[in-house]
């Protein structure tokens, strides 16, 4: 991988990862810490339905895109899959009446129910469609789509609160919808093309029978992992209130610089050891990265140590007892990296 691309793997997560840095410590100027708790609600939601909903199959799309013949194949099941069965959940959760407004903020409205499900719909399709940016190497592009969801809401976030004179948590939930929609219409246009010759090339029953196969067990990982990185979320939620969330979602926050390196370095690595795997020259090479990223693990931990005295000069007063933890919370996105 030359330094260009390289460069562009690091910049997109770099740039998520500072508009998440400052995102929240702007926000709890305008906002109630406990809107800012709800709002915590609606993308853990988000990050819950794509474990879900892809069902592995964008690690099938990734495990598969090098020695797979029929890419546009590969493509159309990668996407058509998922997306299949997020309507039909929806059309029986409608059917059972079920409200996500009440669950995530307690809070009876249809609307709130249509804002939510089309985040969720909008967030599963760049995840999915961010896959065939990531796999053409197409590294500016992927870099861009990274951070514009988090760039768009920061900046509609921006517009409601001076030009629309609003800070209601309704209002905050208005500008998680334009962002998240805006930046699936992107990623659509940025992906068109590979789109089209999916559709041309058409569905296999074979491809996509291999690719649940591969993919199916991981849901399973990865709704582990996330129970283990949300179920903290959810308990505050359930046990004290959405302002005790607040406070420790703001905490979290600040773990976003140290995730940057575990989606950097991830973004990189599983590409690259499938493809050394591909030229039967995995083992060794795997061996003495694993020396590098043990290295890479002890210095961001201890880093993240002396450099944490800056977090209470970005929050307001009532804020900064969040550094408390701070150095707690970042142990998983550290520890990911080499686990």
């Amino acid at each position: 991988m030359n330094k260009k691309k390289l460069g562009a793997h690091f910049l997109g997560p770099s740039i998520t990862a500072f508009l998440s840095f400052i995102t929240l410590p702007i926000l709890s100027n305008y906002f109630s810490i406990d809107d800012i708790g709800k709002f915590s609600m609606l993308q853990l939601a988000v990050n819950l339905s794509l474990v879900i909903f892809s069902i592995g199959l964008h690690q099938s799309f990734v495990r598969e895109y090098y020695e797979c013949g029929k890419k546009g194949s590969l493509t159309l099941s990668m996407v058509l899959v998922p997306i299949s069965l997020f309507f039909i959940t929806i059309l029986f959760s409608k059917i059972l009446n079920v409200s996500y407004s009440h669950y995530l903020f307690e809070i009876e409205s249809d609307i709130l129910d249509l804002f939510v499900s089309i985040c969720l719909f909008s967030g599963l399709w760049i995840h999915l469609t961010n896959h065939i940016l990531r796999m053409q190497e197409r590294v500016n592009s992927y870099a861009v789509m990274l951070f514009l969801p988090k760039l768009l809401t920061l900046l509609s976030t921006l517009t409601l609160v001076f030009y629309f004179k609003r800070s209601d948590f309704q209002g905050l939930i208005y500008c998680a919808l334009v962002s998240y929609f805006c930046s699936m219409l992107f990623c659509l246009f940025l992906n068109k093309g590979a789109l089209m010759y999916a559709l041309s090339e058409g569905f296999d029953r074979k491809i996509t029978s291999n690719m649940i196969r591969f993919g199916s067990p991981l849901v399973l990982g990865g709704l582990a992992f996330w129970l283990l990185t949300a179920m903290d979320k959810v308990f505050i939620k359930q046990l004290s209130s959405y302002s005790e969330l607040g406070y420790y979602s703001m905490a979290a926050n600040f773990t976003a610089i140290i995730a940057l390196f575990s989606t950097v370095f991830l973004n990189i690595w599983n590409p690259l050891v499938y493809k050394w795997v591909a030229e039967k020259t995995g083992l060794v090479k795997f061996t003495n990265s694993m020396d590098l990223v043990f290295i890479a693990i002890l210095c961001l931990w201890s880093l993240s140590g002396v450099f944490s005295w800056i977090i209470p000069l970005v929050l307001p007063e009532e804020l900064k007892k969040v550094e408390t933890i701070f150095l707690l919370l970042i142990g998983g996105p550290i520890l990911k990296l080499f686990f």
